[in-house]
């Protein structure tokens, strides 16, 4: 006697799937059957609503509706103009900032020749003067 796997459950709830005389035969399938059949009755019943609570809330609805609406517009308008401002100051800052600096064609060909000659990689200078007492 095969037991039913979960699928075959979930087959059988979503209606993919027929019972069989396994369930006449078998109590444990059955348990899981019924236990499956009660939690989705109870997932799927409409809930209990009292007539009072459903007036409750039409009535804080109509109250809400007839309040007149908060206008947030000049909010809106100062955060705008705000970032803008904000904007428009960091792009002529980074602007200001960018200076080129003039480097001969000499002094790029002395710093990479010092680099080459060096034994020592750039990093290892930090490494160094951890230990230098």
């Amino acid at each position: 006697m095969k037991h039913w796997t979960e699928i075959d459950f979930q087959n059988w709830l979503y209606g993919l799937r027929e019972e069989d005389r396994h369930f006449e035969e078998c109590p444990e399938c059955r348990a899981e059957r019924d236990r499956l059949a009660i939690q989705r009755w109870r997932i799927l019943a409409e809930p209990e609503v009292s007539t009072d609570f459903l007036a409750a809330q039409r009535r804080g609805i109509y109250r809400r509706m007839a309040e007149p609406m908060r206008n947030w517009v000049p909010l809106r308008w100062a955060l705008s103009v705000t970032m803008l401002a904000v904007m428009v100051l960091g792009f002529t800052l980074t602007h200001s900032k960018k200076s080129n600096p003039t480097i001969t064609d000499e002094q790029l060909f002395a710093e990479l020749s010092s680099m080459d000659q060096s034994s020592e990689p750039k990093a290892i200078a930090p490494i160094h003067k951890l230990f230098e007492e």
